[in-house]
């Protein structure tokens, strides 16, 4: 497979998978207004970039953390969980701070800010300006003072409740590295890089001393507590002590082979802390002055170079107010060191940095080089691909498709050109002479493009210090534009005007516009025919509020302008008039890439958040958030806290606070019940009302415990083991006023590899009570680790968190070949014969026909038994599809007694085993009547039309009967085909398929990892033809989709697998349907396997028809029915 058929092969899926290419309503509805005390989900995204600021909450249960992607972070210190992310800074942040109270946090940038938050709601309460960078801070004792150093030498001194200044005091030539206040509040101190240590009165802002210490270059003060000593670190790699009061030096604290970046001191002053250059961070016992404890940093990124010259560093060492915890930042994560012990808090979410939209398809290029494709019909990544798999050339890191998917360009920021290529065959076209490339835009056409290259200065840095800086020789320069013709590659001129480098292209519909966006917080319009600029557009916001244009995109009528800003803006512009139309909000940091959807009735923005976010266009509501992490995995989220996920087993990713406890982060299950959505971004972009959440600040959220105990091999049965699983109810004092909290652990679940293999309903033990469980559970074929898993709820239904453990036998099962269990049921004849079907019966002998043929010519199966059970007039009373002989083949198949002697091949029946195939499919009537659905056997019961009675459904197999026969059917596969109308209600009323603890058919399904075909939507009936004799799903499944091969697609190799099978046929009924419609299949008519409820008149049934596929597989397992002759 080339490069490009890997890309291609996404879009063929994208095109064919789902049930129908993605619509979408007039107007999709804005999300609905969230409740004050509802819960709120929590994306553990993590910071993007290095950490350089870290401050803990008076409590010392909460972490502040700042980064250098423009966000400040709160983390919960006993479990890493992050708790609030705070955005809007423009650059990155260098300063944290808690309030004594913690009530209130300070963050510092680079943007020339201090913002002021409230910890608890997040909510935004100053924007303090210093004109400078801001690179410390610090609130007094008593909290009403807000202390902040700035790059230009000056210290700021703000009234913390109201955000009003009180005194500015400059005696720094150089940035001011560190401030602390004295235990009483009345001193302050600041260092600075230029060697000088000063201390401050903040009452009038009136200097009290300054010490110069030559050479130390420090960066960092502390006070100790219960002394008058302040504890400094600098570039001279020496921790000093100092006396305040004097300014003599008491002790110096050596050992360091790098600068000292930070110190703290512990609450007693008997301990000193400071991290260094040389990626360690030290423990000093203040009165010997010796190093007690060396910890490796390994990933701390800051050199002695950046913190000198770009002010990288602050507080990047934090020790808790009770002496027992130290953090620091490395890399992209905080690490924490508790009595001892090391953990690590951060985020696995993936940072995009360029989105593009197809027709049912984003493509996202992440920061990780991956390309991650979605497809919006289904709301679900489909798959990520290695961009080096992609790239031809080794220098080469990144791609992207251009002139309606038919061109293709990849560069590389260390590159010396751009290459141009076929998209549908890989083959260069040309190649563009672009020194260090940034971005490219290509026309619809594919007759022009536009470039920015343009390499950066090298500098030498050495002893941290700057010693030479080696400017590029190449003329190109980053603010400007280079024009090419294609497919020849001939320079066609350099557009010039912008000020400040140029970070993204666009070009208009017409081919000949061209949009660029700069850092000079302008865009600007090109008629790239005359070289001519065509209009200036700036937002006139202040040059430090962060607007500099990092990407932009052109809706496909050419209109509208959407510009992604570096302060987390979408910014829409009229492209004619040249307007600002509105700023989006949504996103913590820079906006990197934009797109608009092919209808151009959606935007998606990429941000340094790690958020794409999805946008209505003509009204710019804020839809949908997609996250993916480092393992694949992904979550969809929206403004009300609904979600969907790529699993919901095993993400570890996503909690809540509540807005009364916003410090204490609740486990997912607590509300997923309610609050997940499958396919939610589909769902959105189709514009479907979701139905309002139910209150759920009262529900019970305590989460009874359930852990797997042991395994015990059964003598004598080296095919089994037993299973033992404690399950335990909960009952503790409460937190708040809620006083004591209990609850039930009820509904006990264990699985065998993501499938049910054991279960006790109701209550399993009492609130404050343990109960032990043995499951005995079958073993599989094969030696390999088995993965075994268990939950229970709670007396409100919240799911406990997922025990795992891991079971290899000792001895491998031994390898044997699997059976094939084909269970066809068809009902033509009933009791009543209003109810009188014709072709049922067929459907299931073409069936079982069709499948055992295929399955017994592959060799794979020790055994291909068929049962089929009819009522026709043509079927012995012993095999008629009776309630009594479904239930008893289904009994015998999960291993129960059942007397299965009168039913041809009943004989062969016997308990399915975890490799087996088991496929049951059954053809009549179906009923949704009252939110429950029901099959309709041979033995309705003597009655006068059809009609649904209370006696007839009293006789009929309700979905979650049927569920309950199934329940303890094992298998490798299993499957169940629903022909019958209304066949999709079989999974349930608003059914979600996950961990949910509900009853029925859907629910059952999802646990045992099974696949279910319904013939018809919830409200459609299925139909049957006199032409095909056959209903038209069982037609469109044996005789197009093995008898003629054309369920081979998904893709064409020669085999069908099952998934490919049935989702064939939820492409091919349809069109069948139409066929009989137009009477082109079926000069007869039709009939429709259905009924009415009684009291309601006969209506002509409609001939429409959609079958359902719900495919709750979470394993590789897809097992092949039908190998296609070559």
């Amino acid at each position: 497979m080339t490069r490009w058929q890997r890309i291609a092969s996404f879009t063929w899926l994208g095109c064919i998978l789902g049930l129908a290419t993605m619509t979408h309503a007039s107007e999709t509805a804005a999300p609905a207004n969230v409740p004050a005390n509802a819960p709120q989900l929590r994306v553990q995204a993590g910071h993007g970039e290095h950490v350089g600021a870290v401050a803990f909450s008076p409590d010392g249960k909460v972490l502040l953390s700042g980064s250098q992607d423009k966000t400040a972070r709160l983390w919960d210190v006993a479990t890493g969980r992050e708790l609030r992310s705070f955005g809007g800074h423009a650059s990155q942040v260098l300063a944290v701070a808690f309030s004594p109270n913690g009530h209130t946090i300070a963050t510092g940038s680079w943007d020339e800010t201090v913002r002021l938050w409230d910890a608890r709601t997040g909510a935004l309460l100053h924007t303090l300006q210093h004109g400078s960078w801001v690179t410390a801070l610090a609130f007094a004792p008593d909290g009403r003072t807000l202390a902040a150093g700035t790059r230009g030498g000056s210290v700021f001194l703000w009234d913390a409740a109201s955000g009003e200044p009180r005194h500015r005091v400059k005696g720094h030539n150089q940035h001011v590295t560190g401030l602390a206040f004295s235990g009483d509040g009345a001193a302050l101190a600041s260092v600075s890089l230029d060697n000088t240590l000063r201390l401050w009165n903040p009452a009038d802002g009136q200097a009290l001393r300054s010490d110069t210490i030559p050479q130390a270059g420090l960066l960092s003060v502390a006070y100790v507590p219960g002394t008058t000593l302040l504890a400094l670190g600098g570039l001279d790699r020496m921790v000093r002590l100092r006396d305040m009061r004097d300014g003599r030096e008491v002790a110096v604290l050596q050992g360091h082979e790098g600068g000292v970046h930070s110190v703290v001191a512990n609450r007693d002053g008997t301990q000193l802390m400071s991290i260094s250059a040389d990626k360690t961070v030290r423990i000093w016992d203040r009165a010997t002055g010796q190093s007690t404890a060396r910890i490796r940093a390994a990933d701390y990124p800051a050199s002695d170079f950046s913190v000198r010259e770009l002010a990288e560093v602050s507080n990047v060492l934090a020790i808790s107010p009770d002496g027992r915890t130290l953090a620091w930042g490395e890399d992209k994560r905080i690490t924490v060191r508790q009595d001892g012990r090391l953990t690590h808090m951060g985020g696995e979410a993936e940072e995009v940095r360029m989105v593009q939209m197809f027709a049912n398809r984003l493509e996202a290029h992440t920061a990780s080089d991956k390309l991650e494709v979605w497809r919006l019909d289904t709301g679900s990544m489909i798959g990520r691909l290695d961009h080096e798999n992609l790239l031809q050339r080794e220098e080469d890191t990144q791609f992207s498709i251009f002139a309606d998917g038919k061109l293709g360009a990849s560069w590389g920021m260390a590159a010396t050109s751009i290459d141009i290529w076929q998209a549908e065959t890989w083959e260069r076209i040309v190649t563009l002479p672009v020194r260090c490339p940034h971005t490219i835009a290509i026309s619809a056409d594919g007759r022009r493009a536009a470039t920015i290259g343009g390499c950066q200065p090298v500098f030498r840095v050495v002893d941290g210090r700057l010693a030479s800086t080696e400017q590029p020789t190449d003329p190109m320069r980053h603010q400007d534009i280079a024009l090419w013709e294609l497919p020849s590659g001939k320079p066609l001129g350099t557009l010039t005007g912008h000020e400040m480098p140029v970070a993204s292209l666009a070009f208009a519909p017409d081919n000949r516009t061209l949009l660029s966006g700069s850092s000079d917080q302008t865009l600007r319009l090109w008629d790239t025919a005359t070289l001519q600029p065509v209009r200036v557009m700036r937002n006139h916001l202040p040059p430090a509020s962060g607007t500099w244009v990092d990407a932009v995109a052109i809706s496909p009528n050419g209109k509208t302008i959407a510009a992604g800003t570096r302060d987390g803006s979408v910014e829409l512009w009229d492209l004619a008039a040249g307007t600002l139309q509105r700023r989006l909000s949504r996103h913590l940091s820079s906006v990197q890439g934009v797109a608009f959807s092919e209808d151009g009735k959606f935007i998606v923005s990429a941000g340094a958040d790690k958020q794409t976010v999805f946008w209505r266009a003509q009204d710019g509501t804020y839809l949908a958030s997609l996250y993916t992490f480092a393992d694949g995995a992904w979550v969809t989220t929206d403004a009300t806290g609904r979600f969907d996920a790529s699993d919901l087993e095993d993400i570890s990713g996503l909690h809540w606070v509540m807005p009364d406890d916003p410090f204490t982060p609740v486990p997912l299950e607590a509300f997923m019940r309610d609050y997940y959505e499958p396919r939610l971004l589909a769902r959105l972009l189709n514009g479907e009302q979701l139905p309002p959440v139910r209150a759920v600040a009262d529900l019970n959220r305590v989460q009874p415990e359930v852990r797997i105990v042991t395994f015990l091999p059964v003598a004598g049965a080296p095919t089994w083991v037993d299973v033992v699983v404690e399950a335990q109810g909960i009952e503790r004092p409460g937190t708040d006023a809620r006083g004591t909290v209990r609850t039930a652990a009820r509904d006990l679940r264990l699985f065998r590899q993501g499938q049910l293999v054991g279960y006790r309903d109701g209550i399993v033990a009492g609130a404050g009570g343990a109960v032990r469980q043995t499951f005995r559970v079958r073993l599989p074929a094969g030696g390999g680790p088995l993965r075994f898993t268990a939950y229970a709820f709670n007396d409100d239904g919240i799911k406990s968190a997922t025990a795992q453990a891991t079971y290899t036998p000792a001895r491998p099962v031994a390898q044997v070949k699997p059976r094939a269990w084909i269970v066809t049921i068809g009902v033509n004849r009933h009791d009543n014969s209003a109810w009188d079907l014709e072709y049922a019966a067929n459907d299931a002998r073409r069936i079982e026909a069709a499948l055992t043929t295929r399955l017994r010519a592959q060799n794979r199966y020790a055994a291909v038994h068929s049962i089929v059970l009819v009522s026709d007039a043509q079927t012995p009373a012993g095999n008629a599809a009776t309630r009594a002989n479904i239930k008893a083949v289904l009994d015998r198949l999960a291993g129960r007694d059942a007397d299965v002697r009168h039913i041809a091949n009943g004989h062969l029946l016997e308990r399915a085993t975890p490799d087996d195939l088991v496929l049951i499919s059954f053809a009549g009537h179906g009923i949704n009547t009252d939110g429950r659905f029901y099959l309709i056997p041979a033995d309705t019961g003597v009655g006068k039309g059809r009609r649904t009675t209370p006696e007839l459904l009293a006789r009929a197999i309700s979905s979650d009967e049927l569920a309950g026969w199934l329940r303890d059917v094992d298998g490798a596969e299993l499957a169940m085909i629903i022909d019958a109308c209304q066949s999709a209600a079989s999974v349930g009323h608003a059914f979600k398929p996950g961990p949910m603890g509900a009853r029925g058919l859907g629910q059952l399904a999802y646990e045992k990892n099974m696949r279910i075909l319904a013939a018809s939507q919830a409200e459609e009936n299925a139909q049957e033809s006199r032409l095909t004799q056959q209903g038209l799903l069982s037609y469109a499944l044996v005789n197009d989709g093995l008898e003629q091969t054309r369920a081979d697609h998904l893709p064409t190799d020669g085999k069908i697998t099952l998934s490919e099978w049935l989702a064939y046929a939820t492409r091919r009924v349809p069109d069948l349907a139409s066929e009989v419609a137009a009477g082109r299949l079926d000069e007869t008519g039709s009939t429709a396997r259905g009924a009415k409820r009684l009291g309601t008149p006969v209506q002509r049934n409609q001939i429409l028809q959609q079958p359902a596929l719900f495919d709750f597989t979470r394993s590789r397992h897809d097992a092949t029915i039908a190998i296609v002759p070559r």
